[in-house]
């Protein structure tokens, strides 16, 4: 919004919220993609007008671009529609699992890279998981996964 801009209506953000959580129920930014922290924003900069049309999920950062009028509010509604579409997912695709493929883990085991593996070979006995699960891993580094995927330890395949 640009300064000097006279705000319309009383600011009623629960009621913003509530209506936003009701049309929009995938809380995403509308722009960015990611999940926290975010703010309900007015398309027509009207804090009194929480229509479900109005409103759009976006983070701090992309609120303050579009408050700034760097973003138009018809991709605004577009890009809206399509979080909610594919609940977050970009370009229709599911995440990317990770699988193990029986091979034997090519590391000595006493080595770090031989933990590593091993770390990884158990969290994936139970079956796929997500990328980004088994990279979050605690002391499992994304070179390792590279490397064990390389090697054809493990495979990439796309979720159903």
């Amino acid at each position: 919004m640009k300064k000097g801009k006279k705000l319309d209506g009383v600011r009623k953000s629960a009621e913003a919220k509530r209506n936003a959580v009701r049309a929009y129920p995938y809380r995403c930014c509308v722009l960015c993609g990611h999940t926290s922290p975010l703010q309900v924003a007015h398309l027509d900069h009207n804090p009194g007008n929480n229509a479900a049309d109005n409103l759009a999920w976006m983070c701090p950062s992309c609120h303050w671009n579009y408050d700034s009028d760097l973003l138009p509010v018809k991709a605004i509604r577009i890009l809206r529609r399509r979080w909610q579409q594919t609940n977050g997912v970009h370009f229709r695709k599911g995440p990317k699992m990770i699988v193990a493929t029986g091979k034997a883990n090519p590391f000595c085991k006493s080595s770090g890279a031989g933990q590593r593996t091993e770390t990884v070979l158990a969290f994936l006995a139970n079956g796929p998981r997500p990328n980004s699960e088994v990279r979050r891993l605690p002391g499992v580094r994304s070179t390792t996964i590279n490397t064990l995927h390389r090697r054809g330890v493990i495979k990439y395949r796309q979720a159903r």
